[in-house]
């Protein structure tokens, strides 16, 4: 019998260029669970900036590489403190290159494919993986605005907006180069298309976030209240996520709760950031009824969603690009897996993940808006009937059909079909 030697996997290094691994990360979080699945036809690398911490390497479970030695630092970095950090000037720029240029010559040979997930200078390491001929693609996952502070001196203003034109052009630039490309969005599929980024030959699939099904499933709201100390008659609302007012903008929330001043209501907030402090002075200058809670293991996530009558999404829609909310959203498909409506501003992401409002409340996300929606809210009643149409969509698999709540698996197999068209396919 002929002894032939087995095949080897596909060699692939997926690389998040401006993330300081933590696990909390949300880059972090929406790339583990990949794992699994991908490893079973895949050789998979990550590729982290750096890991912030030596204690926290020795508990990682997976292949990884860093892009900078540990003792890298670039002016004004603080050591072991931001998760993302990413060249704010021309200096820092070509000192990362520099480093991303030696990255890519020392690994070429390691990977069949490079794959860059979402950074402020998108596609930088991917050219240094082009020219060293390796197969090449991109994450997009969204199209932000720049952001100027109000109070730099014109000068300064007028060199962060230079700053920026010029790296959305090397951004296009380096987009004609890959062999193909993710969209986490179909609005950001939309808009790369709009914009003319790619040529119309470069295969594009569109690959959102997932939930994890043993994690985010229904548990009994009282059972749930009474487990975290919640008084049953309340009317609660909870946040899950970043409490760094930026991608959620949880501040006019928290204005217009203090303005109802209803008795029985409360906002939780799960999760941590840079701006909880500032979160907690406006709930009390305001007067508003909230909790805060910290970060929780993932495992207690689904028991703070669970006990909530209503769950909130409070995007910052000024951050995007034309306003376009081009970011998937773990938050809304994790609310709903655990059969709870969602409160969040119209558009048409949030308007495909809710099924055009059927299984939630459109609130802009403004002191006003929310206001009214809090001093007329819907009665329990009424968003009950809501929440029974939602349990069954998800029971009857209707919503995973849609698109709409996926779990990782799913998101893993439309990967799968983008590395096999990508490794075969001569960039343009």
């Amino acid at each position: 019998m002929e002894n032939r030697r087995p095949r080897r996997r596909p060699r692939i290094c997926i690389a998040l260029p401006s993330t300081n691994y933590t696990p909390h990360s949300t880059y972090v979080r929406t790339v583990i669970p990949l794992l699994p699945y991908l490893q079973e036809d895949f050789d998979i690398t990550l590729a982290y900036r750096k890991i912030l911490n030596d204690q926290t390497a020795e508990h990682i479970k997976h292949q990884y590489l860093t892009i900078l030695k540990e003792d890298t630092k670039f002016p004004g970095e603080r050591e072991n403190f931001s998760r993302y950090t990413a060249p704010y000037t021309y200096q820092q720029l070509r000192q990362y290159q520099t480093q991303i240029k030696t990255f890519a010559q020392a690994h070429a040979s390691d990977f069949d494919l490079f794959i860059e997930r979402q950074w402020s200078w998108l596609g930088a390491m991917s050219q240094a993986f082009t020219d060293e001929g390796v197969q090449t693609a991109l994450i997009p996952e969204a199209w932000f605005e720049p952001r100027l502070p109000p109070w730099q001196k014109p000068i300064q203003r007028l060199y962060g907006w230079r700053f920026h034109q010029v790296r959305r052009r090397r951004q296009k630039l380096w987009a004609q180069q890959v062999n193909g490309i993710i969209a986490e969005t179909e609005e950001m599929a939309d808009l790369l298309c709009e914009e003319n980024y790619i040529p119309s030959c470069t295969p594009m699939l569109v690959a959102s976030n997932g939930i994890d099904p043993a994690c985010f499933q229904p548990r009994p709201k009282q059972q749930c209240r009474q487990s975290l100390g919640i008084s049953k008659d309340a009317f609660v609302i909870t946040y899950i996520g970043s409490l760094n007012r930026y991608i959620q903008e949880p501040g006019p929330l928290i204005e217009a709760v203090g303005r109802v001043g209803a008795d029985d209501l409360t906002v939780y907030f799960v999760g941590d950031g840079a701006k909880r402090a500032e979160l907690e002075t406006l709930s009390q200058s305001t007067g508003a009824a909230t909790v805060f809670v910290g970060q929780q293991p993932q495992t207690e996530l689904a028991s703070y969603i669970g006990a909530a009558d209503l769950c909130v999404a409070p995007y910052n829609f000024s951050l995007y690009y034309k306003r376009r909310f081009t970011s998937a959203s773990l938050k809304i498909p994790e609310y709903l897996a655990c059969h709870r409506l969602v409160i969040a501003p119209d558009c048409s992401r949030t308007r495909r993940l809710t099924d055009n409002g059927k299984y939630g409340f459109f609130v802009d996300n403004t002191v006003e808006a929310y206001e009214h929606f809090l001093t007329q809210r819907p009665s329990k009643s009424e968003i009950q009937a809501k929440q029974d149409q939602l349990t069954h969509a998800l029971e009857s698999g209707t919503l995973r059909e849609k698109g709409i709540v996926l779990h990782w698996s799913d998101i893993a197999d439309i990967y799968k079909t983008a590395f096999q068209q990508f490794l075969t396919r001569t960039a343009p």
